[in-house]
């Protein structure tokens, strides 16, 4: 139980020192971000071993998400839920496009609640990015397990942890990049 507190407290304190060194978030975001932070990591940890993402975890982010830009974040309710239905829509769709072209499932229910959930608490300008990256780096890993492990194309990787990585992306450099990349093009 110590130990577990200690782990706790460290995690806590790198990500505090992450988010003051990399934005400038009153007090109170900080706290809304470190939760947000530590719901990734419980969903990353949890969809790895069981390649499952909780229902209690996706659902109460998209309602505390829907919350919080009443009360915290400085967005209109019709964009946050514009956010969490284009989020949740996209992979929704995606995933049903899969399934009936592959006849099996490809993305499954807690990855498209995941999704509407970082859409609602990042908004509708992260969806593309979160989703461009999680792709990206799950194909790259996809590969890699293909060509060193010998696993098979049709081996089910958690795609939740590729999608938690790209949402704590976006949240401290997305703009930055996103910025970058238009100039360059």
């Amino acid at each position: 139980n110590e130990m577990v507190e200690n782990n706790r407290r460290i995690i806590r304190n790198k990500i505090e020192e992450l988010v003051n060194k990399e934005k400038n978030f009153d007090k109170d975001i900080v706290d809304v971000v470190v939760i947000f932070i530590s719901s990734l990591i419980v969903i990353t940890v949890i969809d790895i071993d069981f390649q499952i993402i909780p229902d209690v975890l996706s659902i109460s982010g998209i309602i505390i998400s829907f919350f919080l830009s009443l009360f915290v974040f400085d967005r209109s309710i019709v964009l946050t839920l514009f956010a969490i239905l284009t989020g949740g829509g996209i992979f929704f769709l995606i995933g049903k496009s899969y399934e009936i072209i592959a006849k099996k499932e490809g993305l499954g229910g807690g990855d498209v609640k995941l999704m509407a959930y970082l859409g609602g608490y990042l908004g509708l300008k992260s969806i593309f990015f979160i989703i461009f990256i999680s792709s990206l780096v799950g194909t790259i890993y996809g590969l890699i397990l293909m060509a060193f492990k010998g696993k098979k194309s049709s081996h089910a990787i958690p795609f939740g942890p590729f999608l938690s990585a790209g949402a704590i992306l976006y949240l401290f450099f997305g703009e930055r990049i996103i910025a970058w990349y238009l100039r360059k093009i």
